[in-house]
């Protein structure tokens, strides 16, 4: 499973890459990440691969989990 609650990565000078993102992804379901361009969709795969830290809320991805706390 994968979680993100109210999730924000605020990048410099105030630019928000995302905002209050709450999504869950169960086992098994098969999920397409469709958008415009600068639309947040490598800031989310980052973010759910860890690769970077939410400025707010919380990723969780079965056991594993990164927050602001």
């Amino acid at each position: 499973m994968i979680s993100l609650v109210n999730v924000g990565k605020e990048y410099r000078k105030g630019r928000w890459g995302l905002q209050g993102v709450n999504l869950t992804i169960q086992k098994g379901e098969l999920v397409f990440l469709t958008g415009a361009s600068g639309a947040g969709k490598t800031t989310l795969l980052k973010l759910v691969s860890f690769e970077e830290r939410p400025t707010t809320g919380e990723v969780t991805l079965e056991r594993w989990s990164s927050s602001t706390l």
